[in-house]
């Protein structure tokens, strides 16, 4: 998995070579966090 921002937009997504579907399976998994519609974090160690 790549070292993603903090925060991450969905637009940005392609910096990362992240597909919308690459997305949904990181957010699916836990990895990222969907804070509003396009705005992303990684979620944090303790959970949420």
């Amino acid at each position: 998995m790549p070292d993603f921002p903090s925060l991450l937009l969905s637009r940005d997504r392609l910096l990362y070579g992240l597909t919308p579907d690459d997305l949904a399976n990181h957010v699916k998994s836990g990895a990222l966090v969907r804070v509003r519609h396009g705005v992303y974090i990684e979620d944090p160690p303790g959970g949420r």
